[in-house]
């Protein structure tokens, strides 16, 4: 049996565009924003497993 040798694939990778110092600014303020929300919640006793099935129960119940 003869083996078919590997050809590259030919997809078309777009480049990347340059994102401006503004949307960077903004990102990072975004992100200081929600690491300082973050650090004021207080910790949750309940995994996010449990907190997800309460979730979907209390949808359940709703409607």
């Amino acid at each position: 049996m003869e083996r078919r040798k590997e050809t590259p694939s030919h997809v078309a990778v777009p480049a990347t565009r340059s994102v401006p110092e503004e949307e960077i600014a903004r990102r990072r303020a975004v992100y200081d924003r929600l690491m300082r929300l973050r650090d004021q919640m207080k910790p949750m006793d309940i995994s996010a497993g449990e907190l997800i099935r309460q979730v979907r129960q209390e949808a359940d119940r709703r409607g």
